[in-house]
């Protein structure tokens, strides 16, 4: 992280998580200044540099296989990430293990383990709105550049090749947020250990819901929390939301936690104490600070 904010230390901290949560793991960072936004520099330096960047994302010299992994890739990308909702029909279990064991060997993904806690040890005796679940784990792409390129690239490569720009970049611009929010859960939970005693933190998710941030203190404290990356200030609507999950899923939460992008309603802002915190952009500023 270090030397991406050293090469782009120009940026601000909003724009920074932008650039981050595109172009971390894209090797030629310099070539990033030479642009003046972050739509121009994904035209320059990724759409039309296609056939230089495609062979970053060859798995196999098997053809078969080498489109399954593309494929199981671009699931996860725009899916839930969680590690048996990529196989269907046409990729089966065992395939579906074959191709996690050649992503993992090669450092492409990695795995975020459920924190939930079993709850059925005797099949026969689930309730019916049980039967046929199982814990599962999520997937993680070890860079944001490799997600980036198959919830955007790789669904549009025939056009990119043919050099038609124009609807891979509408929809990019159209759907970068949500793109971005997801890193911005994981520089959130990050930036929370450096704000609080924090012991262990991370997503948490099970049959019912999930949790952008689950986080215990050294001396017991739940803090649950909510990322928005949004356009709009975050207002109490999101905190009774929160709410009714922690409500929902059974937990004790001594302290909630929201974290927005363009910060907080008057209404929030008053509340904030003990029970609530709230962390906006300019709380970030410190993680990205050039040393």
């Amino acid at each position: 992280m270090q030397t991406f904010r050293q090469t782009l230390s120009y940026l601000d901290t909003q724009e920074f998580i932008e650039y981050f949560s595109v172009f971390e793991g894209y090797d030629d960072l310099k070539s990033l200044t030479y642009h003046d936004s972050l739509l121009e520099n994904i035209l320059e330096n990724v759409l039309k540099k296609y056939d230089d960047l495609k062979s970053l994302f060859i798995f196999s010299e098997n053809n078969s296989l080498q489109k399954d992994t593309q494929k199981l890739l671009y699931r996860l990308a725009v899916g839930n990430r969680k590690s048996y909702s990529v196989y269907k029909n046409d990729i089966s279990f065992y395939r579906g293990k074959t191709i996690y064991k050649l992503l993992f060997e090669k450092g492409f993904i990695q795995k975020e383990y459920s924190r939930e806690e079993p709850t059925f040890i005797v099949s026969k005796r689930r309730k019916k709105e049980f039967r046929g679940y199982q814990i599962e784990d999520k997937i993680r792409f070890s860079k944001s550049f490799y997600r980036f390129w198959f919830m955007f690239i790789y669904p549009y490569k025939r056009e990119i090749e043919e050099k038609n720009y124009t609807i891979t970049l509408e929809n990019i611009e159209k759907n970068l947020d949500y793109f971005i929010s997801q890193n911005f859960e994981f520089l959130s939970n990050q930036l929370l250990g450096s704000k609080l005693d924090i012991v262990e933190s991370g997503s948490y998710w099970d049959k019912y819901v999930e949790f952008d941030v689950y986080a215990k203190s050294s001396d017991g404290r739940v803090f649950v929390g909510e990322c928005k990356w949004t356009n709009h200030k975050v207002n109490g609507n999101i905190l009774n939301k929160l709410k009714k999950k922690c409500a929902k899923s059974g937990l004790d939460v001594d302290c909630y936690l929201l974290f927005s992008k363009s910060g907080f309603s008057n209404e929030l802002l008053k509340q904030e104490g003990k029970e609530l915190k709230l962390y906006d952009i300019k709380d970030f500023k410190g993680m990205f600070s050039a040393r």
